[in-house]
């Protein structure tokens, strides 16, 4: 049984390779474009692009666009000085280095051409046609000798910046913390067009962190790219993910304050931002955690303490020190309506003292008159 099993798989997996072919070629772009290499998944499965590589005999790499080859669909990789105008050869491989084709094209193909695939393994340069069934090949076409057309240039004329009125392009989603592999950021084009975007960059944290990363990615219409980064850029804590074109102007941004491991961080219809499973090159998943916010939403109020007026504070320093006031009053109440005076016990009133005390002084009072009768008496018989 498990015997079966392998052999399931090995056939499966054959099928997805060879079902991938070369399918047009564009070496010879105008000034400021991209050499691109096209390919066709024939099968009916999706095809995993991070097992192929596409190259030249040299062995220069070319970018594939996205991540996955869709069934029954087109898929770009873009390069830049790789592809001889020259004529050169194109070979795609496996990342185990098991060559599964190898195109050889001829010299002198002008900006207007590519080298097209037709029936029969018929291979013929034609005019372009990225990303739809190729033109139908009547015949052979022989290589052709061209003339190269020479366009003078004026000194004084600004250099091209085609990018710079290209819009409409967004950060989707975003991988910050895989447990193996690159990070990733995956952009979409929300244009009625095929768009090139020639060496535009991606950065976190202006002018701090990692150094910009340089890439050129094409991305069809109402459609997604990814773009996988050579080395890590996005911290695991949180960051910022920005996207800039070709001036460095930044075109889309967007922050994170958490990951979780081999979890993308997507943007939802409503626009808000989560953590989610991975979905490149498709729509994204439902939020798993909400925890990821962007930086517009926040809003951060300073503990704020308030300071004295300085020329308030400069005229209080300069006034004499005042110390409370405390202002004692003693009332005296006279009595009324008294028939009876008050007893007076030396000079202090009796209402203070108890009965029992005016019995000891008038006590004492009395033995004091005893007292002084009897000493006056004795120094009289004396």
């Amino acid at each position: 049984m498990r015997t079966l099993v392998y052999i399931f798989l090995f056939l499966v997996l054959c099928k997805s390779v060879y079902a991938l072919r070369i399918n047009e070629i564009y070496p010879a772009p105008q000034q400021s474009n991209f050499e691109w290499v096209e390919l066709y998944n024939e099968s009916d499965q999706i095809i995993n692009l991070l097992n192929f590589e596409l190259t030249d005999e040299t062995g220069k790499t070319l970018i594939f666009a996205t991540e996955s080859a869709q069934a029954h669909s087109y898929v770009t990789a873009t390069s830049s000085g790789v592809l001889n105008n020259s004529g050169d050869t194109v070979i795609l491989k496996t990342t185990s280095e098991n060559e599964l084709e190898r195109v050889t094209y001829p010299a002198n193909i002008d900006a207007t051409h590519s080298y097209t695939f037709c029936e029969n393994t018929l291979w013929t340069v034609q005019n372009i046609t990225l990303g739809s069934e190729n033109s139908s090949c009547i015949s052979p076409i022989p290589t052709p000798t061209l003339q190269p057309t020479i366009v003078p240039i004026s000194t004084n004329a600004p250099s091209p910046t085609p990018n710079i009125q290209i819009q409409n392009i967004y950060i989707n989603e975003f991988i910050p913390n895989p447990s193996e592999g690159p990070e990733w950021i995956e952009l979409y084009n929300d244009n009625d067009s095929d768009l090139m975007l020639s060496n535009w960059y991606i950065d976190d944290v202006a002018d701090a962190g990692s150094s910009p990363y340089l890439f050129t990615i094409s991305i069809n219409k109402h459609a997604y790219a990814t773009i996988q980064l050579k080395s890590a850029m996005l911290n695991n804590s949180g960051d910022r993910v920005r996207l800039l074109d070709t001036q460095k102007q930044e075109v889309d941004t967007t922050s994170y304050n958490t990951s979780l491991e081999d979890k993308s961080v997507s943007k939802q219809k409503d626009g808000a931002w989560c953590i989610t499973n991975m979905s490149s090159g498709y729509e994204n998943n439902e939020c798993l955690v909400t925890a990821t916010v962007t930086p517009s939403s926040i809003r951060v109020s300073p503990t704020i303490h308030k300071q004295p007026n300085p020329t308030s504070l400069e005229t209080t320093q300069n006034r004499p020190k005042q110390y409370p006031v405390v202002t004692l009053s003693l009332a005296y109440t006279k009595a009324h309506n008294k028939t009876t005076p008050v007893p007076q016990v030396l000079g202090i009133s009796s209402a203070a003292f108890p009965p029992v005390f005016y019995f000891f002084s008038l006590l004492s009072l009395a033995s004091s008159c005893v007292s002084g009768s009897l000493f006056a008496l004795q120094f009289r018989h004396e």
